[in-house]
């Protein structure tokens, strides 16, 4: 079903079955967890920059992509 509506590019009708089977079988949390890990890495690696308007910037654009809900 998941594969179906990803490659037909049309399963806009299966968002809620899509969602409750990816919440059932737990990818939904993995990828959160896998998303936060990976923003984690991209402020660590952006502490080697001196401080800056930029960086801080950066930094609220990885906290950002993580907490989004949609």
């Amino acid at each position: 079903m998941i594969r179906g509506a990803i490659e037909q590019g049309n399963g806009r009708h299966l968002l809620d079955a899509v969602l409750e089977t990816m919440a059932t079988c737990g990818s939904l949390e993995w990828t959160q967890k896998r998303a936060e890990e990976e923003a984690d890495k991209a402020i660590a690696a952006l502490q080697v920059l001196p401080d800056s308007p930029w960086r801080e910037a950066l930094i609220g654009l990885a906290h950002i992509a993580v907490q989004r809900d949609h």
